[in-house]
C-alpha cells in the first residue's frame, strides 16, 4: 500500500476535474447510489400516519391531529406537521476524487448536517408525491497539505404531489471527506474499518444529573407554555428581535429515542408516556419513579446519540405554538455537529464562512461568542429559544418572518440551531 496524498484545495488532476465536471451536469457515471440515497416516490399519507406523527411529536396542539377542531380553521382539514414528508438527496462524488474516510482534526469535525426544507402547499391526507433531483454542486475547502479532501456537496431535489404541484424543495449540505493513495490503491471494506478505527473513539460528554432546581426550571417553562391556537398573529404585530415563548423537551431516555425514531419513520413504538408526563403528575408507566436520593429514575439511558431531526423538531414545536393555527411554515432549516472534547471546540460556521451561522443573527448569542459545540444525547433534555431576525413581503403578496431557534442542554450547550421562516396573515386582507 503507497502513502496518502497531500491536497491543496481547488487543485485537481485532468481525470478528476473532468469527473466533477460531469457529475455537476448530473452526467457522471456514478454506481448505482443506495436506496436510501436516491429521489423516489413515496406512499400515500395516510391519516393514522399523520395523527402519530403529531402525537409522537406534539400531543399538546390539536390542530396536527384532531379534525373537530382542524375543519373550523383556515386549512378546512388537518394539515401534516413540516418536515413529515420531506425529499432527499446525496451527492456521492465522483470515485477520482479519491475514497470516503474520516475527517482529520486539521480539516472538519462536525457532522455537518445543513439541511433546508421549504414548503409551498399543505400536506393533507391522500396525497401522494414523486420527486426530481433539480441540481448538484460543491464546495472545496480542503486544508493545504492535509492528506483529507474536505467537500461540501450541496443537493436540491424537488417533490410535487400527485397534481403535479411544488409542494416542498429540500436543499441538503453533505460533508464528504476523500483520500487517495499515491499507488491508486483503493481500501477493501475490511481496511477501510481498520483505517476508521486509527481515529480512536469518540468523545462522550458526561451525562447530566437532574436536580430537583433543574425539574422546577422545566416545570416553570411547562407551565408558561403558549399554545396560541385560534388567537391568529399577524405579520404586522411581530417585531424584529421578538422572542417566542420558550418550550421545553424531557430528558430523552433510551426509549424515548427509539420512540422518536420510530415515529419519524411511522413504525415502531410510538406516542408512548413521557418524563415530562411523570414529573406534571399525570398517570404513567412506571418506568419512572423518584429513587430515595431524590434523582428521577431514567431507565436504559445510555448516552444515545440523537439522529438529525430531533432537535429540529423540537425547534418546530416552539415555531408551531407561536405562529398559531393561521400560519404556515415556508422555510425549515436546521444544523447539528458532532461531540468534541471541550478544549478542541470551534464554531463550524463562523462569520466568513460560505454558510454562516444562524447564531450569529442573534445579537446577545454574538456578542457572547456562543455556537452549536456538541451532539444532543441522552438524557440531554432540550431548553428551545427563538428569535425573530427579519421580516419581509414576497412579490406574490407573502408575508413572512424569520426566526433563529436553537437547543440548550441544561449545561448551557447548544446541539442544535435552526432557522424558520413563517408565512402569517397580515391584517391587509
Amino acid at each position: 500500500m503507497g502513502e496518502l496524498l497531500k491536497f491543496k484545495r481547488g487543485v485537481y488532476t485532468p481525470e478528476e476535474q473532468a469527473a466533477l465536471d460531469a457529475w455537476v451536469r448530473m452526467e457522471d457515471k456514478m454506481p448505482p447510489m443506495p436506496p436510501q440515497a436516491q429521489p423516489k416516490d413515496f406512499d400515500v399519507v395516510s391519516g393514522y400516519e399523520m395523527y402519530y406523527y403529531a402525537k409522537g411529536w406534539d400531543p399538546w396542539n390539536p390542530l396536527y391531529y384532531d379534525y373537530n377542531y382542524a375543519k373550523n380553521t383556515r386549512w378546512g382539514d388537518v394539515p401534516a406537521m413540516a418536515g413529515m414528508r420531506e425529499p432527499m438527496g446525496m451527492g456521492f462524488l465522483p470515485q477520482e476524487l479519491g475514497f470516503e474516510c474520516p475527517p482529520g482534526d486539521e480539516t472538519y469535525v462536525g457532522d455537518g448536517y445543513d439541511f433546508e426544507l421549504y414548503y409551498y402547499a399543505p400536506i393533507y391526507s391522500g396525497d401522494s408525491f414523486h420527486t426530481k433531483k433539480v441540481s448538484q454542486t460543491y464546495r472545496d475547502l480542503t486544508v493545504d497539505g492535509s492528506t483529507t479532501r474536505f467537500f461540501v456537496t450541496c443537493i436540491t431535489t424537488d417533490m410535487f404531489n400527485q397534481k403535479d404541484e411544488l409542494v416542498c424543495r429540500a436543499v441538503m449540505h453533505w460533508p464528504c471527506f476523500l483520500s487517495k493513495y499515491d499507488d491508486g490503491h483503493r481500501p477493501t471494506r475490511e481496511e477501510m474499518v481498520q483505517f476508521r478505527m486509527q481515529g480512536g473513539g469518540r468523545y462522550e460528554r458526561p451525562a447530566h444529573v437532574y436536580t430537583d432546581q433543574d425539574w422546577e426550571v422545566l416545570k416553570e417553562i411547562w407551565r408558561n407554555e403558549v399554545i396560541r391556537g385560534k388567537d391568529t398573529l399577524y405579520w404586522e404585530d411581530v417585531n424584529i428581535g421578538d422572542e417566542p415563548p420558550m418550550t421545553a423537551e424531557s430528558p430523552v431516555t433510551d426509549y424515548d429515542a427509539r420512540r422518536y425514531t420510530g415515529t419519524h419513520h411511522t413504525v415502531g413504538a410510538i406516542a408512548g408516556d413521557t418524563v415530562r408526563d411523570f414529573v406534571m403528575g399525570k398517570r404513567v408507566e412506571r418506568r419512572f419513579r423518584k429513587r430515595e436520593d431524590g434523582v428521577i429514575y431514567l431507565p436504559e439511558s445510555p448516552r444515545t446519540h440523537f439522529l438529525n431531526f430531533v432537535g429540529r423538531n423540537f425547534c418546530r414545536r416552539l415555531v408551531t405554538n407561536w405562529m398559531g393555527d393561521d400560519g404556515m411554515i415556508r422555510k425549515m432549516g436546521w444544523r447539528m455537529v458532532n461531540d468534541y472534547p471541550p478544549e478542541k471546540q470551534f464554531d463550524h460556521f463562523p462569520e466568513g464562512h460560505f454558510r454562516e451561522s444562524w447564531l450569529l443573527k442573534v445579537p446577545y448569542l454574538k456578542e457572547a461568542g456562543r455556537f452549536t459545540n456538541t451532539h444532543g444525547t441522552g438524557p440531554d433534555c432540550a431548553l428551545v429559544h427563538g428569535y425573530v431576525t427579519d421580516k419581509w413581503v414576497e412579490d406574490n403578496g407573502d408575508h413572512l418572518v424569520m426566526l433563529t431557534a436553537w437547543c440548550e442542554d441544561m449545561d448551557g450547550n447548544i446541539f442544535q440551531e435552526c432557522e424558520f421562516s413563517v408565512v402569517l396573515p397580515t391584517r391587509e386582507n
